[in-house]
């Protein structure tokens, strides 16, 4: 076996636990009986709303390998508590309208951030149930997580683009779809031009680009 990706196995595993446990902490959220206020959008600019979620995942990343995972894990409960306690109060609809654009890109970024967090419990396992040879991060193993780091903070920028121009103008179903229409068609081109850099699929990108430019004017 690589050196290492046995840590790689267990992070996956960890990733899954922390996606179980916030989806049963939203579903405990909104059959709470708290008061708990309908969600608001904020007046916030893009720029204090990246600055927030960074200071999020941040503090999930480094308190969380401190205390080997368990304040990953109670962030992950509390913020999965919190939305599905607010699903549960006000306009139910209207919640999901204004959590679901941003939030396909925050949720993951708070999900990775926790898993990171649980690296330092992740190799103990490791160093129990393992030799001591697969405890070590290879090169490859940094470069992953390194790479996921860059990940969180791609998604944390969309999540707030889409949270201070998109989320705010959505006042219906229709304003909805127009806002994921123009997030799936943005991250295709996007997609596309990675995969192939050539002349048609930047002429391709451009023209998504300013359909969606043209339908955040429409709204």
């Amino acid at each position: 076996m690589v050196k290492g990706t046995r840590i790689n196995q267990l992070a996956v595993v960890a990733f899954l636990i922390n996606t179980i446990i916030y989806s049963i902490s939203i579903i405990f959220g909104y059959f709470s009986y708290t008061n708990s206020p309908k969600i608001k959008i904020t007046n916030l600019n893009m720029l204090d709303i990246l600055q927030n979620n960074l200071f999020l995942s941040g503090k999930i990343i480094v308190f969380g390998m401190i205390t080997f995972g368990l304040y990953s894990i109670f962030i992950v409960f509390m913020n999965g508590f919190i939305l599905g306690n607010s699903l549960s109060s006000g306009n139910f609809e209207w919640n999901i309208m204004h959590i679901i654009p941003h939030g396909v890109f925050e949720i993951p970024a708070i999900l990775i951030s926790a898993t990171l967090g649980m690296m330092s419990l992740i190799i103990i396992v490791n160093l129990i149930y393992y030799t001591k040879q697969k405890v070590a991060l290879s090169k490859k193993n940094i470069f992953v997580y390194s790479k996921l780091i860059i990940l969180i903070i791609l998604l944390l920028i969309a999540s707030s683009y889409v949270e201070a121009f998109g989320t705010i103008r959505i006042h219906n179903w229709a304003d909805f779809f127009v806002i994921m229409v123009q997030i799936y068609v943005l991250f295709f081109s996007i997609f596309l031009y990675m995969k192939n850099k050539n002349h048609k699929t930047i002429i391709f990108m451009i023209f998504m680009l300013l359909c969606s430019a043209i339908a955040i004017m429409y709204i």
